[in-house]
C-alpha cells in the first residue's frame, strides 16, 4: 500500500469542509446573526484565551508567527518542487495536487473567518447603538476628519 490517498478516500470530510466553509461564507451576508451569534458565543471566548496566550510574551508575536509562517511555506514549496519534479506530466498528479490545494485552502478559510474574519462583518456600531451617521459632508468637515 503507497502512502499516498487515493483521490476520493477522504471524500466524508473534505464535503463537511466545503459545506461548512459555504455556510461561514453565507452567514457573512447577514450582519445580524453575526452580531447575536457569532460574535458573543465564538468571537469572544476566542479572543479571550488568545489575549491570555499571547499576554505572556512582552512583544507583539504576530509578526513572528507570520514571519515563521512564511519561511515554513517557502520551504514546503521547493520541498514540493523537488519531490514532484517527475510525475508533472501526469494528469492524476494534478487532481490529486488540485484536491490538495483546495482542502488546504479551504480549511485555512474557515480557520481565518472563525477566528477573525466573521467578526468584521458585524453590524455598524452606529446602528447598534441607533445613533444618527451623517452621510454628506461639507468640504471644511472633510478637511477636519482627513
Amino acid at each position: 500500500m503507497s502512502n499516498h490517498t487515493k483521490l476520493g478516500q477522504k471524500l466524508p470530510w473534505n464535503y463537511f469542509r466545503y459545506v461548512l466553509a459555504l455556510l461561514i461564507w453565507i452567514i457573512g451576508f447577514f450582519p445580524s446573526m453575526v452580531s447575536t451569534l457569532y460574535t458573543p458565543f465564538i468571537f469572544r471566548p476566542l479572543s479571550i484565551v488568545l489575549r491570555f496566550i499571547s499576554g505572556f510574551i512582552g512583544f507583539s508575536a504576530g509578526e513572528w508567527v507570520y514571519l515563521g509562517l512564511v519561511i515554513v511555506l517557502i520551504f514546503n514549496i521547493l520541498k514540493w518542487i523537488w519531490f514532484n519534479k517527475l510525475h508533472w506530466r501526469d494528469s492524476l498528479f494534478w487532481k490529486r495536487q488540485l484536491v490538495q490545494w483546495l482542502n488546504q485552502i479551504t480549511g485555512l478559510f474557515i480557520v481565518f473567518e472563525l477566528c477573525w474574519g466573521l467578526n468584521y462583518q458585524k453590524l455598524d456600531p452606529s446602528q447598534d447603538f441607533n445613533l444618527k451617521v451623517p452621510t454628506n459632508y461639507t468640504e471644511k468637515q472633510m478637511d477636519s476628519l482627513s
